[in-house]
């Protein structure tokens, strides 16, 4: 395990939360999946599109992503969520390492064994955000920001009884990630140009 993995597993396990730099395949995953981003209903400036995959920590071994395996889900819908425009997270080799990371990058202690996990893709532009939320549906959430340009859209973090723990924009190529059940998070509203992120849920269902 790299040094920096290893500090994700501390810093999740321990406050709850992390933030690192991933390896650099952000401009590819974004090429690969923003084909398929549609104007999201939800809101003025959004746009969005979503895959759901299905992962498997398989038979002990000493290399890690060889023994996690991905598969495609039938369906991009989860819950009450109904299907958004598709990409397929698995036919860019880019977006299936980064899946394999964010997996990875989640501490045994915090996994299943098995389950599955939503990528959601949102390109916001001027005057589009998101306020303070808890998904509730999910464990760990990684906010992954694929490219930004502009003022706006600092990512914040708050606890349940409103402490705020992080508030910063992230770069391209940085992920936040945190334990849902522990805080309230959302993104500043652009003030200029635009933010896309692509935000993996590891799916309690």
């Amino acid at each position: 395990m790299s040094p920096w993995s290893d500090r994700v597993h501390r810093e999740l396990s321990g406050q709850g939360w992390s933030a690192a730099l991933l390896p650099p395949v952000h401009t590819a995953v974004q090429r690969d999946l923003s084909p398929a981003l549609a104007d999201d209903p939800r809101g003025a400036g959004k746009m969005h599109a979503r895959d759901v995959i299905t992962y498997d920590w398989a038979a002990e071994g000493a290399d890690e992503f060889p023994r996690l395996r991905l598969r495609e889900c039938e369906s991009a819908a989860h819950g009450t969520v109904d299907d958004f425009s598709r990409f397929r997270l698995l036919d860019s080799n880019s977006a299936n390492f980064a899946a394999r990371t964010i997996l990875t990058l989640i501490p045994p202690e915090l996994r299943r064994a098995s389950g599955r996990m939503s990528a959601d893709y949102f390109h916001y532009e001027r005057g589009a955000g998101s306020e303070a939320h808890q998904d509730k549906f999910g464990d760990v959430v990684a906010i992954w920001v694929l490219d930004r340009d502009g003022d706006g859209g600092e990512n914040f973090l708050h606890t349940l009884d409103g402490r705020e723990v992080l508030y910063r924009t992230l770069e391209p190529g940085e992920v936040l990630l945190f334990q849902d059940a522990m805080f309230y998070h959302g993104v500043e509203a652009m003030r200029g140009g635009h933010r896309d992120a692509l935000i993996f849920i590891t799916l309690r269902d």
